[in-house]
């Protein structure tokens, strides 16, 4: 008996082994579902093609299926409806179980699965359809289980379709799904973060910086924004107001060409495709035209029979952007570096995703993601890819700046060395017309000490005046060029506005009797007699305005006139605490006027009215220049307003100070002291001429003149001699008069005290305080006159 209940286990058992078998043979291989995690359902499906879209569930159940080709979850022709069908072999647990098809653009889907009675139940979803019984994740449709007396049970899908049919079909539990879905959302939402963040930062720099390479990049994220929404479904969820199955796979292929084109774009505009690759910056173009052909023929033809032209013209623009960044890379372009990188990444994640579709690696919470991963990662090292160009142009900039200001610096050097030699020039010059100017004013004076007549006299006065034109000249090339160096400076001192105008006024009269002026000087009776204020520069600044208005005025009348502006008032800027009044100097023609094409440039260095071969007015065209440029220095202003046939009229705004004393008799020059006859003189001169008219000068007073040729004669005679005072020219052979003062500054005896009074050519600011540092007592600039050699030396008497 025991052993004939053994043989009857053991063939129900064998006939149960022996069923299964057959079913195995007759419906595919089963799939044994071990736990809850998501298990692919690829390898085990069986499908069939309804090419009539006709047949039923109860008439598919009839007919035989085949396996899947490659284990590649994509079925054939979208103007099919298929059918697939899977056994499972269930745990025996009390799990819920779901089955999840992660593709959100399928039009059509019906589950089939049996009951707890075995009849087949049927549930309907789809992006165009959506029940309440499915539950919708943010990639496709999950359809529940229910649980049979046997574990074992074979589920059928219906599926048509519009778009390519993709069928990423898996099996999990209820737990795995609840946390697969929570996964996805935080992914989904860092991931749409990201992009927010990345295109709202860069659009802020495009409208700082215009770069258009920022707006093709903001373009391009919104671009791959839109087409990741509408490719996991989410954009049909979002959009409540729009019917979902409007938005079909039409709309997801438009949304694909965005990120082809505006890539693209960025791509040329980044890399400068235009100039450093015109053959990919015109491939990139003609990928850019094809897209929209396609956009346009997606509008047009329903349905749209070239889907793959999507994926071949996206790879053909991520191909592209990589061989142009690693011709970038050979251009040692060092921001292709990140803008290569960017772009593998997202290669990476597309085949990822693609081999998961395909069934080669597993579909599950992380494989589902590749894609977004690698455009997040494009998208963000696409950022930095943009941020290290803004350091390179940071960098070439500091570059360009440093080159720029060694190149400064070199042209400044130059410059300097230029003004150096310049301004050595002039003193040169300064000095070299000086000192013959000293024999010519020195012979002039003896010659007016000898008995001349009349003609002779008209002679002597016509040299003076020649040679006060020469030595004007001279003094005006030498105050412009101390104002171009920076070495003009106000020196305020009393003087007596009407002694100042009258002697202008001396210097105008023949010059205006000869052209037939009338020439006429006016002061307000409410400005003060004596004022404050820099006399050299203000006879300059009259001096060059009288001598326009006069050398521009055929017949006519040129006047001179000085108003207060404002009534006097203590200057708080002033340490004495002294009163300032301002003043107008008004000088008016009836000239012929200045053009008004040349007005602007008036003042300008070197210009003149008339600089033909065959003009009328001479000069050296810096008198105006020159008259600004102290009115500047003495922080005033200059107005000139000039009517062409009419005349001209100047103006020039002063703040002079009011001294308190306002005896006019202080101001008037001190007599000249009578000079003991036989005062011995000692004069270091190495010109012949100036020491023979210095020499001749002296003699006219009655001294006893001793002369020497350079500074090292001067010594050995200060050695053994005494005199009562030396004039020492300070340009000298052998030894200059510095160098020849220190050492008679050291001769021990009364000549070590001895007055030593420089009298030299060199007349630059700092000449006069060389001497005294050499230890000279006082500055006397040629050329020199017999009153003013009298006056000096009577100082020191």
């Amino acid at each position: 008996m025991p052993y004939q209940l053994f043989l009857l286990r053991t063939f129900r058992q064998f006939t149960f082994i022996a069923a299964c078998l057959f079913c195995a043979v007759a419906q595919g291989q089963s799939v044994t579902i071990q736990n809850g995690k998501p298990l692919p359902l690829t390898p085990y499906l069986l499908v069939l093609e309804d090419a009539s879209n006709s047949l039923t569930f109860e008439q598919i159940t009839q007919l035989p299926f085949t396996a899947l080709e490659k284990n590649i979850p994509k079925l054939g022709k979208r103007s099919s409806t298929w059918w697939a069908k899977a056994t499972l072999i269930l745990p025996k647990t009390d799990n819920s179980w779901y089955i999840q098809v992660n593709y959100p653009h399928i039009k059509s889907i019906h589950f089939y699965s049996p009951n707890k009675q075995g009849a087949y139940e049927e549930l309907h979803s789809g992006y165009e359809t959506f029940t309440q019984e499915v539950q919708s994740n943010t990639q496709g449709f999950a359809f529940p289980l229910t649980r049979q007396p046997s574990n074992v049970q074979t589920v059928y899908f219906q599926i048509a379709s519009d778009s390519p049919i993709i069928t990423p079909i898996s099996i999990l539990d209820a737990d795995h799904l609840l946390s697969n879905e929570r996964i996805k959302s935080y992914a989904h939402g860092a991931f749409y973060g990201i992009f927010a963040v990345m295109g709202l930062f860069n659009l802020f720099i495009f409208f700082s910086t215009k770069d258009k390479s920022y707006l093709f990049y903001v373009f391009y994220i919104i671009s791959i924004f839109l087409f990741t929404l509408s490719s996991d479904g989410t954009l049909r969820k979002i959009l409540p107001f729009i019917n979902p199955a409007n938005i079909t796979y039409g709309c997801n292929m438009i949304m694909a060409m965005g990120p082809t084109i505006f890539g693209a774009l960025f791509c040329q505009n980044f890399l400068h495709t235009r100039e450093r690759q015109p053959v990919i910056h015109k491939i990139f173009w003609t990928i850019i035209i094809l897209c929209i052909i396609n956009i346009l023929l997606v509008l047009i033809l329903q349905p749209y029979p070239f889907h793959s032209s999507v994926v071949v013209l996206t790879l053909l623009v991520i191909g592209n952007a990589i061989t142009a960044g690693i011709i970038a890379l050979k251009q040692h372009l060092s921001i292709a570096r990140y803008f290569l990188i960017a772009w593998i990444c997202l290669v990476i994640g597309s085949v990822v995703w693609l081999l998961t579709l395909m069934g080669v690696i597993p579909f599950n919470e992380y494989s589902s993601l590749s894609a977004h991963t690698g455009a997040a990662l494009e998208t963000i090292l696409l950022s930095m890819a943009l941020g290290d160009r803004i350091n390179q142009i940071r960098r070439e900039n500091q570059k360009i700046e440093a080159e720029a200001k060694a190149q400064l610096e070199e042209s400044n050097r130059l410059l300097a060395g230029s003004n150096h030699f310049k301004d050595e020039f002039l003193s040169v010059i300064s000095h070299e017309l000086r000192t013959p100017m000293n024999g010519v004013y020195g012979a002039t004076e003896l010659l007016e000490f000898t008995h001349l007549d009349d003609e002779q006299h008209e002679h002597i006065r016509t040299i003076k005046r020649s040679s006060n034109d020469m030595l004007g000249m001279v003094e005006d090339i030498l105050t412009f060029t101390q104002s171009e160096a920076g070495t003009l400076f106000q020196q305020n001192e009393p003087i007596e506005l009407n002694a100042l105008l009258l002697q202008l006024s001396k210097n105008l009269d023949m010059r205006c009797t000869v052209r037939g002026i009338i020439y006429s000087a006016n002061i307000d009776p409410n400005i003060p007699p004596i004022i404050s204020s820099d006399r050299s520069k203000l006879v300059i600044i009259l001096s060059h305005l009288l001598d326009n208005a006069v050398k521009f005025t055929e017949n006519g009348n040129v006047t001179l006139s000085v108003t207060p502006l404002l009534s006097a008032k203590t200057n708080p800027n002033n340490d004495d605490g002294t009163n300032t009044i301002a003043l107008r100097f008004s000088i008016a023609d009836t000239g012929c006027g200045v053009p008004i094409e040349q007005q602007k440039s008036i003042f300008e260095s070197f210009k003149q009215v008339d600089s033909s071969l065959t003009r009328r007015h001479g000069g050296l065209g810096i008198g105006l220049a020159l008259c600004k440029r102290v009115v500047d220095i003495l922080h005033g202003t200059l107005t000139f307003d000039s009517t062409p046939g009419i005349g001209t009229n100047v103006s020039v705004d002063l703040s002079v100070g009011i001294p308190e004393s306002q005896d006019t008799h202080q101001l008037q020059p001190t007599a000249i002291s009578i000079i003991a006859p036989g005062t011995r003189v000692l004069v270091v001169e190495d010109n012949y001429v100036n020491k023979l008219v210095i020499s001749g000068i002296l003699k006219k007073m009655d001294l006893a003149v001793f002369s020497c040729s350079n500074g090292q004669e001067a010594v050995d005679f200060a050695n053994y001699n005494e005199v009562d005072l030396i004039l020492m020219d300070c340009q000298m052979p052998v030894m200059d008069g510095y160098e020849a003062t220190r050492c008679i500054r050291k001769i021990s005896g009364p000549m070590a005290q001895v007055p030593i009074i420089a009298v030299t050519a060199n007349a630059n600011p700092g000449d006069h305080l060389l001497c005294l540092e050499a230890g000279m007592n006082d500055y006397l600039k040629k050329p020199i006159t017999h009153s003013l050699l009298a006056e000096k030396i009577s100082k020191w008497f």
